[in-house]
């Protein structure tokens, strides 16, 4: 993979220096270096003045070290993160071990298969009272005329 890679940035390098390379736009879109039907003739030369090169040069070396700080930092806040998650779920499962104890066992009363008068009382005072529907609208009334004496 680093030959290929070594090797397309040699080629790129010849390429350049050999002067400038003429490319195409082809009517599907696509760039080529061969001539193609229905395509034109871009220019690719670089407008910029070689102070401005080199600026961009900086710019893109600096902006490439700010990113890798960013990604550290990222990746530290990640592993921190991690940890409070480990820490809080052994400090969550501790409670519930205990809480998951087995409790003593209380007898099971025989259930019957019909309800208790209780439970049926029980049952009703929960029950609501159905909802009416709202009144259909009337039509505005008319405001009082005050009496004349």
């Amino acid at each position: 993979m680093n030959k290929c890679l070594a090797f397309a940035a040699l080629l790129a390098l010849a390429v350049s220096a050999h002067g400038q390379t003429t490319v195409h736009r082809c009517a599907n879109g696509h760039y080529s270096q061969t001539p193609c039907p229905g395509g034109r003739v871009v220019d690719v030369a670089d407008p910029r003045t070689p102070a401005q090169q080199q600026h961009g040069r900086e710019v893109a070396t600096r902006e490439e070290a700010l990113a890798e700080r960013l990604r550290q930092e990222r990746v530290e806040r990640e592993a921190q993160a991690a940890k409070m998650r480990a820490a809080s779920a052994r400090v969550s499962a501790a409670p519930a071990a205990t809480a998951s104890a087995p409790k003593a066992s209380k007898s099971k009363k025989k259930r019957s298969d019909k309800p208790s008068q209780a439970a049926s009382a029980g049952q009703a005072s929960k029950l609501s009272a159905p909802v009416r529907a709202p009144a259909a609208p009337t039509e505005p009334k008319q405001p009082k005329q005050p009496k004349q004496p």
